[in-house]
């Protein structure tokens, strides 16, 4: 269900940023518009009933009236799809939330619908790194939003940074490609960044993770 209601409210935001602010009396049928188009299947699968979708609209739009206030100057993309083929058989991708032009280059904004940011930065590196490959070059910025409580982070790429990402990411590629050769189990390292997982309903150690944070 959270990952349903964080998604849900990306497409608002998103809807916000392109077509202008949503009026309120049309909230709930713009919601029931986005979630049909583009969350079909997931709302399907958690079978909700009319009143669990009206209770989870009721929220995003708090968490709406919060984001109107977030200035958008600049604004030049929303959901916007970043990829790369860095190696054969390797495909990277990425969307980013939204995309400014700034007077002194491009800021890259990830919006978090919670209060967490303490797993954003790897989230943020990876996005630099995404967008460097498909653009031959750096943001200046890379910032984490919680719409919720107004908190940010905030980083500058460097190329040493976008390297070393690099470096992490083809660590992981091997992992996996090795243990998908000889069958092995992966080893699991649950924490925050557990709550992003779409695997996370049939997780045990990433719910038990989280329930703890929480």
């Amino acid at each position: 269900m959270d990952l349903f209601r964080g998604s849900l409210a990306h497409r608002i935001f998103a809807r916000h940023l392109v077509d202008g602010p949503i009026a309120a009396d049309d909230f709930d049928l713009v919601c029931r518009q986005e979630a049909g188009a583009h969350l079909g299947e997931t709302m399907a699968s958690l079978s909700m009933k009319p009143s669990e979708f009206r209770a989870v609209a009721a929220e995003i739009e708090q968490l709406y009236d919060r984001f109107k206030l977030v200035p958008t100057s600049g604004f030049s993309g929303a959901e916007v799809e970043v990829g790369s083929e860095p190696a054969v058989g390797v495909r990277l991708r990425g969307r980013v939330d939204a995309v400014f032009a700034d007077a002194d280059g491009t800021r890259i904004v990830d919006w978090k619908t919670g209060s967490h940011l303490e797993d954003a930065g790897p989230q943020l590196d990876f996005y630099a790194m995404a967008w460097s490959l498909a653009n031959g070059s750096l943001p200046v910025r890379m910032e984490a939003l919680s719409v919720k409580t107004g908190e940010k982070l905030v980083s500058a790429p460097t190329e040493e940074r976008v390297a070393g990402t690099e470096e992490s990411v083809a660590a992981m590629i091997e992992e996996l490609r090795s243990a998908m050769h000889d069958r092995d189990e992966l080893r699991r390292s649950a924490g925050p960044h557990c709550r992003w997982c779409p695997l996370l309903q049939d997780c045990h150690e990433g719910t038990s993770a989280l329930k703890i944070l929480e």
